[in-house]
């Protein structure tokens, strides 16, 4: 199961916020994250309230400079391609 301290999720006035929240590791996608998050966008899409979504790091630096084609990212993204396919073209 994920941490979910990892991946917070909030929606206020119609808009999804998403919060990695990993700043020692400058909100990194590990395994972890990317399992969470693509277990929140899963419940957002089916939520017709939510008419927006926004993906914001927390700390001073959102995310490191790993573009998301990395091969460290790469061969995990089959796992999660139904609920990132759109995120990660």
């Amino acid at each position: 199961m994920p941490n979910e301290h990892n991946v917070q999720y909030q929606e206020k006035k119609g808009i999804g916020w998403i919060i990695l929240n990993r700043p020692e590791a400058l909100n990194a996608l590990s395994e972890d994250v990317l399992q969470r998050l693509a277990s929140i966008l899963d419940k957002v899409k089916t939520d017709d309230g939510v008419k927006a979504v926004m993906i914001t790091g927390a700390g001073e630096k959102a995310f490191p400079p790993v573009p998301i084609s990395s091969s460290s990212i790469r061969p995990r993204r089959s796992k999660y391609e139904n609920s990132l396919s759109w995120l990660l073209k």
